[in-house]
């Protein structure tokens, strides 16, 4: 591989790594802007209890995670074989969701999986041409402990009032 082959490719896998990320900021934001801008418009997406394109994951998001007072979704140990302009990419996903109300108590839920996309580059961006989404276990228990309120003076929010948003406007 010449040098400027091994360039080209880690330039591909930086910007793939950075849609990765906003993926994960995108959804614990419930930045749907920024979520779209993840995906080619014909993207297809197999969550196993849903399936779908791009339009269809912000209205079933928008539904499941209202559920929970907040998500933090930590993306960790991506692999990327790049080839021309398209990608393949593996990478391992922490999810907590956190005060999930139900009728026996409030519960917090960790989900532990793996995406395995497909990129590809149109026009010079790379966006998530296809995703399936691998669980691998969940736990589920009572939500036990909440801030005080007024304790701490940052606490994330849905919405561009959180400081996120100096580094990543909506869209």
């Amino acid at each position: 591989m010449t040098d400027a082959e091994m360039l080209a490719q880690l330039l591909a896998k930086d910007a793939i790594r950075e849609v990765l990320y906003l993926y994960c900021h995108a959804t614990d934001r419930a930045d749907h802007g920024q979520l779209l801008a993840c995906f080619h418009p014909d993207a297809e997406l197999d969550f196993g209890y849903f399936t779908g394109g791009p339009q269809d994951l912000i209205a079933f998001s928008t539904a499941f995670l209202a559920k929970f007072s907040g998500t933090h979704h930590c993306l960790s140990n991506p692999v990327m074989r790049v080839d021309g302009d398209t990608a393949e990419t593996l990478s391992y996903i922490t999810a907590v969701h956190s005060q999930w109300k139900r009728r026996s108590g409030t519960f917090d839920m960790i989900g532990w999986g793996r995406y395995v996309d497909r990129f590809e580059r149109r026009d010079g961006n790379w966006k998530i041409a296809h995703r399936k989404v691998m669980f691998d276990w969940t736990m589920e228990f009572p939500s036990t402990f909440q801030w005080p309120e007024g304790l701490l003076p940052f606490v994330g929010r849905r919405d561009a009032t959180d400081p996120s948003y100096r580094i990543f406007p909506p869209l």
